[in-house]
């Protein structure tokens, strides 16, 4: 995904198939001094228009990924105080790999049955669904270059809208089968010896708590995902709605894990709580 992103953006050479200059940024300077300038162009060739929304994109990931809900702690035995953070993307981009493994199996699955005549799914021709239910589940194009065909506007709203539904199921389900739901993590924390300031040591009390924040955490962020990945598909984003979700959330959980790294080195105790 970074190599797309620089090559869409950077990259001087001449595309072979069109014989335009492939990165965005340069045939736009290209179109600048030729006294035309070109913030859109057709085809797959990314442009302006595809960098100016990567980075809209971009914008938008970093900052959903630093709201968070923070309950506070306390570790009575030492007097240490600390803070649990419940992100807004609690499930990170999960929900979206899930689903988009789920579009394209069904789609794989179309193709194999309509080699065989077999419709059920849909008609698969060189390649792309052109009807039934896997022409829905894979993506329209962007608005720009496809906005005009017959029948868009709807494959558009359903595929977004099966998207979101998608993303929203598997991130409740991931929630319960990776143990990060409400009654999990009180009990993490109250084994850890931590207790919410003002509050009994009671690990019932630390999940009712937590279950004010987590269940309605999980379905916003599975929403936030699956819209913000639509929104990047439907404007030709470089790099994919999924792939620029993808970069910003392994870039920011690393730097999240080399903080924990860092605190369970500076405080014994957190190391416990982390289970390292």
């Amino acid at each position: 995904v970074s190599q797309t992103i620089i090559q869409g953006s950077f990259n001087p050479l001449l595309d072979p198939n069109s014989g335009q200059i492939s990165g965005a940024i340069p045939a736009f300077i290209a179109s600048v001094l030729r006294g035309s300038p070109e913030i859109w162009r057709a085809g797959n060739l990314p442009s302006m228009v595809s960098v100016f929304f990567t980075l809209i994109v971009f914008i938008i990931v970093v900052y959903a990924e630093s709201l968070k809900v923070e309950i506070p702690l306390s570790y009575s035995r030492v007097g240490m105080r600390g803070k649990y953070p419940i992100r807004f993307t609690y499930v990170s981009v999960i929900p979206l790999i899930l689903t988009m493994a789920l579009f394209a199996n069904f789609r794989l699955w179309a193709g194999v049955l309509s080699q065989r005549g077999i419709y059920l799914l849909g008609r698969v021709e060189q390649g792309r669904a052109v009807t039934g239910v896997a022409r829905y589940l894979q993506h329209p194009g962007d608005i720009f270059n496809y906005g005009l065909t017959p029948g868009y506007g709807l494959h558009a709203i359903l595929y977004v809208l099966l998207v979101i539904a998608c993303c929203v199921v598997f991130a409740l389900l991931w929630v319960e089968l990776t143990n990060i739901g409400p009654k999990e993590v009180a009990k993490q924390i109250h084994s850890s010896g931590m207790h919410i300031p003002g509050f009994r040591k009671d690990r019932r009390i630390i999940e009712r708590v937590l279950s004010r924040y987590i269940p309605a955490v999980t379905v916003l962020g599975g929403i936030f995902v699956g819209v913000l990945a639509s929104f990047a598909d439907l404007t030709n984003a470089i790099g994919s709605g999924t792939g620029v979700l993808l970069t910003v959330g392994i870039v920011y959980q690393l730097y999240q894990e080399i903080q924990k790294e860092q605190a369970a080195e500076m405080f014994p105790i957190v190391r416990d709580f982390l289970g390292r």
